[in-house]
């Protein structure tokens, strides 16, 4: 009986036993399962933080490039304005350049066409024709005022040929109030001078009247000559006319 009882105590005692061992073996693994849980997520974890001190490096690298390339753009933007700037006062200094010189080239035309009005009608048209064709010139914007500069230069040195260039012609002129048939001698921008075929009369064209006025008819003879000597018909010889201011008496 105390045999059978005991034994029966022992079997429980071993049950229970065997339930608890079973109990911490499962205990045991799921420490087991959650150490190596948490080990798996550090690892991941540990991953992680190297890529974003990673990226955050990089980042930083990035940040320092953009903000060094913004300080270089801000400075840029600064020549820039410094030299926009340096380019419109260059521009207004040249704009002012090109007026004065615009004004002084005009002032010259307008010189030089005083000068050419003072020849013989029948000269002065051309002359006039020219200047004004200048002035219209000049005033073009979109001419280069270095082209400007060369052709008021070159309608001087034409001026400054006429001088030396002689012609004679056979026309009509109005002398004192009567009209004339003659010859007239141009000598360059100088002086016009006026004779009749039989010698007759002589004239001379007065700038400060704009006409032809009578001179004394011995100067018809070398109006004639110096006609001739123009043509090439005479050989060369000195010729006495009067030029600058003549007084007529």
């Amino acid at each position: 009986m105390n045999k059978a009882l005991i034994a029966l105590c022992v079997m429980i005692a071993g049950s229970a036993y065997a339930a608890d061992a079973d109990k911490i073996l499962d205990l045991q693994k799921n420490i087991h399962d959650k150490k190596s849980g948490f080990y798996s997520e550090n690892e991941k974890w540990q991953e992680e933080k190297i890529n974003l001190e990673q990226q955050y490096i990089h980042l930083k690298r990035a940040v320092a490039e953009k903000e060094a390339y913004l300080k270089s753009l801000k400075s840029s933007a600064a020549e820039l304005k410094t030299e926009a700037e340096r380019s419109r006062t260059r521009i207004a200094e040249g704009q002012k350049l090109k007026t004065g010189l615009e004004t002084s080239l005009s002032y010259l035309l307008e010189k030089l066409g005083a000068e050419a009005a003072a020849g013989d009608e029948a000269a002065v048209q051309e002359r006039r024709d020219r200047i004004e064709g200048l002035i219209a010139f000049i005033a073009a914007p979109d001419v280069l005022p270095a082209e400007k500069v060369r052709r008021v230069m070159e309608a001087y040195k034409v001026e400054a040929d006429m001088s030396r260039y002689a012609e004679i012609r056979t026309m009509s002129v109005n002398v004192s109030g009567e009209t004339l048939n003659g010859y007239v001698l141009r000598s360059g921008g100088l002086a016009a001078f006026f004779t009749t075929p039989d010698g007759t009369t002589a004239a001379f064209f007065n700038p400060s009247s704009g006409q032809f006025e009578r001179l004394d008819s011995k100067y018809s003879g070398e109006v004639i000559i110096a006609g001739e000597l123009v043509n090439r018909k005479r050989m060369p010889a000195l010729v006495t006319l009067p030029v600058g201011r003549i007084e007529v008496k």
